[in-house]
């Protein structure tokens, strides 16, 4: 199948800080991207709900739209690296023997399950190219096969940024742990970000986390959503690593019903400006004991208080600097055909 090319990631250059997320209604300066390719061809009937996908892509169109939202980003920024393509960055990665080594390390100890360390050795002797293309599709010329990783063109849940700090991901299912170790591997080893290694947060083992259950709501409030792909041992653990490294004063953990319609967080809710969000009505209005819970840093290294909130909307309206002159949090409700409280 002909398909249109995605565009290069362009020469790496430094800057000051490589991270930089204050807020969510922040304008995005560049952004991190997969436009969908080989991987999205081996979706099939058989596999698909193992890969988690309800139905079959059609390739060349996937692809066009997603090329033609880059080139919207890229007008808007209107600078030559607004884009970066994951699969030119991982390529450029693989250049580096040790970044191959480690990929393939952390991927035999990730996924024992699929018994790669019987060619351990020979992954780690496959080309650059070789490399990236098993590591997208699972396919290579050795005996042994695995799953492709279509939902690679869903990026934002492969980490997280908080000001100039990077979380990276603990996927919640095996269809997306390989995400999870090339994020891994971009970020620590890609001459672009390893100088600013640093600034990434690994979680511990044996809790979850994807990046769209984070938002961002302004410089001192982090909400984080107790989903079915993210665990509260995570929102513990990222709580406890943003009060210690960033200015964030205030984590909202807002729980959300373990099923896929509410996937993540920003499935249900996300912020159109500072003081206005597109929500499903019912997640700001259930009430009960444990559905937001409110963390906040004290004066002693690693511990925090936890007060429960009557509901979201009660503690959003308490926690963020809304316009004075409209009072509470602008709303607009999806699910339904009218705008609430504003």
């Amino acid at each position: 199948m002909s398909t249109p090319s995605a565009p290069s990631a362009p020469p790496t250059e430094q800057t000051e800080s490589v991270y930089g997320i204050p807020a969510e209604a922040h304008l995005l300066e560049q952004v991190i991207v997969h436009t969908p390719g080989q991987e999205m061809e081996l979706v099939a009937p058989d596999n698909r709900a193992e890969l988690l996908f309800d139905d079959i892509l059609f390739l060349g169109h996937a692809r066009k739209e997603h090329l033609l939202m880059c080139s919207v980003f890229e007008k808007i920024v209107g600078r030559p690296d607004t884009v970066l393509q994951i699969g030119e960055l991982l390529s450029e990665t693989f250049q580096k023997q040790d970044a191959r080594h480690a990929f393939v390390e952390k991927l035999c100890r990730s996924l024992p399950e699929q018994n790669l360390g019987a060619v351990e050795k020979d992954l780690k002797e496959l080309s650059p190219e070789e490399l990236k293309t098993f590591a997208l599709t699972g396919e290579s010329e050795l005996p042994i096969k695995v799953q492709p990783v279509p939902n690679l063109m869903f990026t934002r849940d492969l980490a997280a940024v908080v000001h100039d700090h990077i979380i990276l991901s603990h996927a919640a299912t095996v269809a997306r742990t390989r995400e999870s170790i090339i994020i891994n591997a971009v970020l620590n080893y890609h001459p672009r970000f390893a100088p600013h290694s640093d600034k990434i947060i690994e979680l511990p083992p044996g809790v979850t986390f994807e990046g769209g259950d984070l938002l961002v709501a302004s410089p001192e409030t982090v909400l984080i959503g107790h989903s079915e792909r993210t665990s509260f041992g995570a929102i513990m653990a990222i709580a406890h690593e943003l009060f210690e490294r960033t200015s964030v004063e205030h984590v909202l953990a807002v729980d959300l019903p373990k099923r896929r319609s509410t996937m993540h967080l920003d499935t249900v809710f996300t912020f159109a400006s500072p003081t206005e969000v597109i929500v499903f009505p019912p997640l700001l209005e259930t009430h009960g004991f444990g559905y937001a819970v409110h963390l906040t840093p004290t004066d002693g290294t690693g511990r925090f208080v936890t007060d429960m909130r009557r509901n979201l909307r009660d503690a959003l309206n308490d926690l963020l600097d809304t316009d004075p002159g409209a009072g509470r949090l602008g709303e607009l409700g999806i699910g339904t055909n009218r705008e609430i409280d504003r």
